[in-house]
């Protein structure tokens, strides 16, 4: 689906999305970093995304419970990336005290 598509769905115009996008990145990204500007990216295409199956599902419990579900997954899999990140830099900052 488009973003032309997604907006319409969503009542706003693609140049609103990204006086939007503009919006949030200045308050949260001041030093115009693009890691910081692709998390924002992806935050925004990920509720952008939600919103619009709302709109269109028929089912709106089921839904919101596959939306519920997915982001539970990413959210695990983030939390084991940062704690294993931290492990690594345990056993890397042990390794160099000996």
């Amino acid at each position: 689906m488009s973003e032309e598509e997604k907006a319409k769905v969503l009542g706003v115009t693609p140049e609103q999305t990204h006086q939007f996008l503009d919006i949030i990145n200045r308050a949260f990204n001041p030093n115009h970093s693009e890691k910081t500007q692709n998390t924002i990216k992806s935050i925004f295409d990920y509720i952008q995304d939600a919103v619009y199956k709302m709109e269109k599902t028929d089912d709106r419990d089921k839904t919101s419970k596959e939306i519920v579900e997915d982001l539970g997954n990413k959210f695990k899999a983030w939390a084991d990336g940062v704690k294993k990140r931290e492990e690594q830099r345990k056993l890397e900052t042990e390794g160099k005290k000996e």
